[in-house]
């Protein structure tokens, strides 16, 4: 499977900089959601989608922050 070894390398970046790391998945969340949000960009209200990705990062940093 192609995603492991991306996957194994986010995890060493987390171990090695964790603000770094924190970083590049929410980079990554970005890119994974952007057709989506696209998408939700055309139907909702721009302060909804805004509050939607906050969420989405905050929920992300904080299990990160509770991981670490």
């Amino acid at each position: 499977m192609v995603i492991m070894p991306e996957l194994s390398e986010t995890f060493n970046r987390l171990e090695r900089d964790p603000q770094g790391g924190s970083q590049y998945l929410i980079e990554v969340l970005e890119t994974f959601l952007m057709p989506f949000l696209l998408v939700l960009d055309e139907v909702l209200d721009k302060r909804l989608l805004r509050t939607l990705l906050q969420c989405l990062v905050a929920q992300r940093t904080g299990v990160l922050s509770a991981r670490l």
